[in-house]
Formats: C-alpha cells, sequence, structure tokens
C-alpha cells in the first residue's frame, strides 16, 4: 500500500508504503466495493499493526475506478471516535473519490502520452529517411536529426521557418499544388507517393534530388502534413553503376562468345586471325563448309571450331576417314543401302538425306 497524500493529527505525513494484506484496505482494493468500520477496527483487522499503533478506532474506505470499473486506489478515513454511516457524509466521499478518480486517471494517461511521445522522438531520430512536419503555409514544425543533416541544419535552427527555402522553384510549386489537393479532399488519406523527383537544396546551396511521400494529419486546429524524403543520389549512383556492369557484362559474354571454341587453336599471326574471323562468320550459317591444307595443318580444329560455335554444337560432331572408304561402297557408307544390295549387307539400313545438315571436307 503506498499513499500519494495521508494527513494525520493537523500535518501532512511522508509518504507510506507498507503491505496491504490483513488491513481493511485490502477489502476495498480487493472487492471493490465500500467499507466501513463503525468500532473496533483494530480488533476485527487484527494482522494490521499500525491501527493500534495510530489508536484507530473506525474505518471507512471508498474505491477508485476508472471507466472500465477496474479499481485504481482507494479514499480512506480512519477515526480515533466511532464513525456512525451517515448517508451525507458517505455522499460527500463518493464525490471526493469520483474527482479523485479522474485526477488519477489524468495522471496515468498523461504519463502513458509522455512515454509515446518519447518513443516517438526515438523512432523520429533513428529513423535514416528526412522526415518533416509543415503546416498548411509549408513553414516547418519539426524535423528529424536525418532532415537537418540532409538540409545541413544545425540543432539551433529556429523553427517555423518556411521550407520553400530548402526546394527548388518548380518543386516547391509542385509541392504547394499537392498540399492544397489534400486540403480539399477531406476525407481521410493515406500517405502517398510522389511520382515526381523533387529538387531540395541544403543550407550551403547545395541542390540534389529527393523522392517524396506525403501525408496529411488532422489537428483539433488545422491539418499539417507529413514529409518523408529520400536523397536518391545514392540511388542514382548505384543504377548507375548496375548499367556499367551490365554493359561491360554484355561486352565480355561478346568477347567470350567470339572466341567460344578458340581454346584449342594457339596463334597470333594475321593470317591465323583471318581464319578464325571467317570461321565465326560462317558458324551461325548453314553453309556447307571446305577446309583445305596440309596434312597436319589443323584442318579438324578448325571443323571443331565452327561446330562449337554453330547453333547445332549441342549435337555430336561425326567424322569421317573419306580416303578409308572404298568408291563402291561409298554411297552406302553415307545414305544406307538395301538388304542384300552386295556380299555383307545383311540388313536394310537406307535412310532418307537429311537436309541442311553440316558436312565438313578435309581434302589431302
Amino acid at each position: 500500500l503506498r499513499t500519494l497524500a495521508f494527513w494525520l493529527d493537523g500535518q501532512w505525513l511522508a509518504d507510506m508504503d507498507t503491505p496491504v494484506a490483513g488491513t481493511p484496505c485490502e477489502v476495498v482494493l480487493k472487492q471493490g466495493r465500500i467499507l466501513h468500520v463503525a468500532d473496533e477496527v483494530a480488533e476485527e483487522f487484527p494482522d494490521d499493526p499500525d491501527l493500534s499503533a495510530l489508536g484507530m478506532t473506525s474505518y471507512i474506505g471508498i474505491p477508485f475506478k476508472d471507466e472500465e470499473g477496474n479499481v485504481l486506489g482507494h479514499l480512506a478515513v480512519l477515526d480515533r471516535n466511532p464513525l456512525q454511516e451517515e448517508e451525507n457524509a458517505l455522499s460527500l466521499m463518493r464525490i471526493f473519490a469520483a474527482r479523485a478518480a479522474a485526477e488519477l486517471r489524468r495522471i496515468r494517461a498523461e504519463a502513458r502520452l509522455r512515454e509515446r511521445e518519447e518513443k516517438l522522438s526515438r523512432l523520429l531520430a533513428a529513423a535514416p529517411d528526412a522526415i518533416v512536419e509543415l503546416d498548411a503555409s509549408l513553414h516547418i514544425r519539426l524535423m528529424n536529426q536525418a532532415a537537418r543533416k540532409a538540409f545541413g541544419f544545425g540543432p539551433d535552427t529556429p523553427g517555423e521557418r518556411s521550407f520553400s527555402d530548402c526546394l527548388a522553384e518548380e518543386s516547391d510549386v509542385h509541392l504547394r499544388q499537392l498540399i492544397h489537393q489534400l486540403r480539399q479532399d477531406r476525407k481521410p488519406v493515406t500517405p502517398i507517393w510522389v511520382p515526381e523527383i523533387l529538387t531540395g537544396i541544403s543550407a550551403d546551396g547545395v541542390s540534389f534530388p529527393v523522392e517524396v511521400t506525403l501525408s496529411r494529419t488532422d489537428g483539433a486546429d488545422e491539418s499539417s502534413f507529413i514529409l518523408i524524403l529520400r536523397n536518391i543520389n545514392d540511388r542514382l549512383a548505384a543504377e548507375e553503376k548496375i548499367r556499367s556492369l551490365s554493359r561491360e557484362t554484355e561486352r565480355l559474354r561478346e568477347e567470350i562468345r567470339s572466341l567460344s571454341g578458340f581454346d584449342s587453336i594457339i596463334g597470333t599471326s594475321l593470317p591465323l586471325m583471318r581464319v578464325l574471323k571467317a570461321v565465326d562468320q560462317v558458324a551461325g550459317t548453314d553453309a556447307t563448309v571446305l577446309i583445305s591444307g596440309e596434312t597436319g595443318t589443323g584442318k579438324e580444329l578448325i571443323a571443331r571450331a565452327i561446330h562449337e560455335n554453330s547453333p547445332r554444337k549441342a549435337h555430336s560432331l561425326i567424322r569421317v576417314n573419306c580416303a578409308a572408304i572404298p568408291a563402291g561402297l561409298m554411297e552406302s557408307e553415307f545414305f544406307g543401302h538395301e538388304k542384300g544390295a552386295f556380299t555383307g549387307a545383311t540388313q536394310n539400313t537406307r535412310r532418307p538425306l537429311r537436309t541442311g545438315r553440316r558436312r565438313h571436307h578435309f581434302p589431302g
């Protein structure tokens, strides 16, 4: 039991803090009802040592309640003489208790409000985006730390200055138009994102692009407007970096594509570069390619490079030694034969000719 005020023998006593168990106050607080003990209160509550120590004989207690009926505290009167029940006295105590309960509710509500304001202040201070509160004339009411830093304001910068000084002329005109539209709309509005990039101006005259989210809050007297601003220089620099890296990636991909399949061909001479360029040009077509050269000069490597850079690179590259095939069996080897067409033709291998197939010839 902790007292907020205690009047005894003509003077205010220091706040008391004692256990409530076993006292008449416990009945009032736990049961939420008026308790009246007209006489011998110390005998009825023997576990309360203060009653005997103070010589109290009678007790009247009435609870304080909130709007939901929960007990907030109580008002108690103790006397060294018996107190008979009088309706006028009880009515007076009810009125006094009601006023005290209202004051206690107000004090607690103010404490909760201060706590919420402190939390809000901490949130505003920690927010990475600039937050500015404006009145209808675009005068600054509040700026968080991020906003002061973005616009180059010090902690001692006076309030009530015009936010128009923080914007380029066209951005100021556009923002005023948006605020005028919000003022005309009397319905509750949700925060709106301003698609146009506004231009902010810091205290030292440096301009920077900002994204803006705008909302309206309606107070008892007038509306105010909340701006959440973000300097997008960093984002624009990041986007430009991404575009630059994308261009570089595409260039490297093109370079890799142009060199793909040439890793087995080593050389930097001008004739070889012309051959590799021709390989790159013909690989993407369906043209028949004739590769000629002396034995051991790498005709098969050139053919493999063409295959690896062609649309058919996922399929197999079939190599055939034409010189090892007798002239009479050439047709059978390439196009198949009917069963019994010649000695050893034990099955039908005839198959239709597929058009568009790449043929590599290696003369010599």
